[in-house]
């Protein structure tokens, strides 16, 4: 949720690697949130979110395999 989309929609979890993204509509006090198999990988925190604006989080190398989510929570 919060989020349109993601660049490159396949990655190596055993690499990680740094995620591109746009959110789907302007966001405030936001907390970026990448979770795969029930838990977290990565968080990041941003005052301001615009969809005109690509973003990105870094998600570092991890054991398991399988989707990653990405979402986004803050004000709208």
């Amino acid at each position: 949720p919060g989020i349109r989309y993601v660049v490159p929609q396949l990655l190596d979890p055993r690499q990680g690697g740094t995620v591109y993204f746009r959110v789907d509509r302007p966001l405030r006090n936001t907390v970026v949130v990448a979770t795969g198999a029930g838990e977290e990988t990565a968080r990041r925190r941003f005052r301001v979110l615009v969809p005109g604006e690509m973003q990105r989080i870094e998600l570092p190398p991890h054991r398991h395999e399988g989707e990653i989510c990405i979402a986004a929570e803050g004000e709208g």
